[in-house]
């Protein structure tokens, strides 16, 4: 994105600060409290939607006065038909980019870590074939699943699963149940890197609504197993892993690890 490297750190921080809205120790923003209306057009809303739509506007103004080859630069040069992206779509495509693009990846890898921890055999087959790489990055994704649910709203009638759905009706997506959904997965409940075929549902299926980032992060989990599987011979648990309070992301506050080479 060409954003400058001396914000990363804010930028990373107003992500979780959105992300964890649920969570007292992440956030001091109390959903339901009276404040909030002051902020409901921003994402979660929440003061540090404001935030990080304010400084993505000061750095898309920069990349106005001096586009470069970065994305935002591409983003402002885009037309479809004619038209282009409004202020509020670039905010939109500037929070999601910097929230998604890395809040999602990193904890399917922390989670991971986890899991390699609580299945040590399972480690200890990826680190005996390097064959099973792609199967596994899919199985972390799958078993950690960043996300457990989206919202969409129906825009035409429809039936779906034996189930009436009307236009207007807003439709809950859990990507945590059709990932451990027994009709698609053999032992759903069961972490297994050599797991195929592996449908999951981590980064959506296809369509208009397939995550963005599906591909870079499929390539960072890889990378990051790969590296790791050449270098550490186990992973173990040096405490208790603290989970962020939400329902929404599927996150760690603290993974405290052993790490034997």
């Amino acid at each position: 994105m060409g954003l400058p490297a001396a914000d990363l750190d804010l930028f990373i921080d107003l992500g979780d600060r959105l992300i964890a809205n649920t969570d007292p120790d992440i956030t001091d923003v109390v959903w339901g409290r009276d404040d909030t209306d002051a902020y409901r057009r921003y994402p979660f809303r929440s003061p540090y939607g404001k935030r990080l739509w304010d400084l993505g506007r000061e750095v898309v103004a920069g990349r106005l006065r001096e586009p470069g080859d970065d994305l935002l630069s591409r983003l402002l040069r885009a037309e479809v038909d004619g038209d282009r992206l409004s202020e509020t779509d670039l905010d939109n495509f500037f929070s999601i980019l910097v929230v998604a693009g890395n809040e999602t990846t990193r904890i399917a890898i922390a989670q991971g870590v986890l899991a390699f921890c609580q299945h040590p055999e399972q480690w200890e087959r990826l680190r005996a074939d390097p064959a099973l790489l792609d199967p596994a990055t899919d199985e972390v994704n799958r078993w950690t699943c960043p996300t457990h649910f989206m919202r969409r709203t129906a825009t035409t009638d429809t039936t779906l699963g034996g189930a009436a759905i009307r236009a207007g009706d807003k439709v809950v997506l859990w990507y945590v149940s059709g990932n451990r959904d027994d009709a698609e997965f053999e032992h759903p409940d069961v972490f297994d890197v050599g797991r195929s075929p592996n449908r999951h549902l981590s980064f959506g299926r296809g369509g208009p609504h397939l995550c963005l980032g599906v591909h870079l992060a499929r390539l960072e989990v890889k990378v990051v197993l790969a590296a790791l599987a050449r270098r550490v011979s186990r992973f173990e648990l040096a405490g208790e892993p603290r989970r962020i309070r939400s329902n929404f992301t599927n996150g760690l506050k603290a993974l405290p690890l052993r790490v034997i080479e």
